[in-house]
C-alpha cells in the first residue's frame, strides 16, 4: 500500500522525466511506442528526437497476411497485422514487451484493408520518417495499385516483387510512380514482352523461368545484376563478353553474379576469349563487391578491353562472376566477409 502511495505522490514532472530517460536509452522499439502513448507530452518527446537510424519496411503477404518490419538500433522489429472487431482496439499494440518475444507483436486493427498503411503513416508521423525504406509484394490476390496510394511510400529504395500474375499495368505504375528504387528484386514470371522491365534498375536480383540471351543484356541498363537460377548459358555469357569488349558498353556495368551455374558450362565461357592470370600490380586481390563481402580473385581470369578497363571472370564451383574493375585497387572494409573460388554460400540481396 505505502508503494502505491509512494508511487502516486511522485510529481508528474518527474515521471515524465523518467519516462523519456527510457525512451533516449531503450533499446526496445515496440516498448518506447508504449511508453510514447504514456501522454501527449511524451508523444511530443518522440516526434521531435531526431531517429536517423530507424528504417521501415513493409510486407504485404500472401491472403492479405501483412507485417511491417522496423529496423531500429541494428534490431529488426515485427509488427504482424491482426484484424480486431472492436474498434476501440483499433491501433493497439499486443506483445513485444517480454524478453522471449521482444522483437515481434501484434498492431490490432478494425479495418484490415487499410491497416497496414495505418501503422506505416502512425511510425513515419512519430519518428519523423519521410519515406519508406522497402515494400514487398507477395500476394497475388492483390493489385498493387489498390494500396500503394499513398505519400511516402512511393520513394521506397528497394523493391522485392515475389507475386505471381503481376499484370502489365502493375508493372507500368511501379515504373511510373516509384521513382526512387535502387533494388529491383523481381522474383517473379513477368507479362510477355516484359522480361526486360526489372533489369533496368541500378541494383537488379531476378528468379524465374526466362532464359536470356547476351542479347537481353546488352540492352539492360542495370550496373549491378544477381542471376538466382541460372538464367543464362556459359555460351551467352561468354557472347556478351565478347559485345563488351568489342564495344566498349555498357560504360555503367560492374558485375554479373550467375548462380547454381553448373561447371559444364564453364568451358563455354572461357573458349577464346583472350584472358591471362592475376598481376599483382595491374588490380587488388580483393574485388569490394556490392552484396557487401569481397571476392578473392587471385583465381580469377583478367580481361581488357581497348578503352582500358578491366574484368575478371570466375568460374566457381556452383557459380560465376563478371566483375569490373572501376578502380583497380579496391579497399576492404574490415567487417567485409571474403569468398573464394571454392565457397558455396546463399547469398542474399534483401
Amino acid at each position: 500500500m505505502m508503494q502505491l502511495l509512494t508511487r502516486c505522490c511522485v510529481p508528474l514532472n518527474t515521471r515524465t522525466r523518467r519516462i523519456q530517460d527510457e525512451i533516449v536509452e531503450g533499446d526496445n522499439l515496440i516498448k518506447i511506442i508504449q511508453l510514447a502513448k504514456h501522454s501527449q507530452k511524451t508523444k511530443k518527446f518522440v516526434k521531435e528526437r531526431h531517429w536517423d537510424f530507424i528504417a521501415i519496411e513493409a510486407k504485404y503477404g500472401l491472403n492479405g497476411r501483412d507485417s511491417v518490419f522496423v529496423k531500429f538500433k541494428g534490431k529488426h522489429f515485427e509488427f504482424v497485422l491482426v484484424e480486431t472487431m472492436e474498434r476501440k482496439s483499433n491501433g493497439m499494440i499486443k506483445g513485444g514487451l517480454n524478453q522471449r518475444d521482444r522483437y515481434i507483436c501484434d498492431y490490432l486493427v478494425y479495418n484490415p484493408s487499410g491497416g497496414t498503411r495505418q501503422l506505416i503513416l502512425y511510425l513515419m508521423n512519430l519518428f519523423s520518417i519521410p519515406h519508406l525504406e522497402a515494400i514487398k509484394f507477395m500476394d497475388p490476390q492483390r493489385d498493387i495499385r489498390d494500396f500503394c496510394n499513398f505519400n511516402g511510400i512511393y520513394k521506397a529504395s528497394r523493391v522485392f516483387i515475389g507475386k505471381e500474375n503481376m499484370t502489365k499495368a502493375e508493372l507500368d505504375y511501379i515504373k511510373d510512380t516509384f521513382t526512387y528504387i535502387d533494388l529491383m528484386c523481381f522474383h517473379t514470371e513477368p507479362p510477355k514482352a516484359y522480361e526486360l522491365w526489372p533489369m533496368n534498375y541500378r541494383l537488379v536480383s531476378l528468379a524465374n523461368k526466362v532464359k536470356l540471351s547476351w542479347r537481353h543484356l546488352k540492352e539492360m541498363g542495370c550496373q549491378n545484376l544477381d542471376l538466382r537460377r541460372a538464367n543464362l548459358s556459359g555460351m551467352q555469357l561468354h557472347n556478351y563478353i565478347r559485345y563488351w569488349l568489342a564495344t566498349d558498353e555498357p560504360s555503367n556495368l560492374e558485375s554479373i553474379f550467375i548462380r547454381k551455374f553448373a561447371r559444364y558450362q564453364h568451358r563455354h565461357v572461357l573458349k577464346g576469349l583472350p584472358v591471362f592470370p592475376w598481376n599483382p600490380n595491374s588490380r587488388s586481390r580483393f574485388y569490394k563487391f556490392f552484396l557487401d563481402f569481397s571476392w578473392d580473385c587471385s583465381k580469377g581470369f583478367d580481361i581488357i578491353r581497348r578503352d582500358g578497363l578491366l574484368a575478371t571472370i570466375g568460374c566457381m564451383e556452383n557459380h560465376c562472376v563478371f566483375l569490373v574493375w572501376k578502380e583497380r585497387f579496391h579497399e576492404i572494409p574490415e567487417n567485409f566477409e571474403c569468398y573464394d573460388a571454392w565457397t558455396v554460400k546463399s547469398f542474399s540481396m534483401y
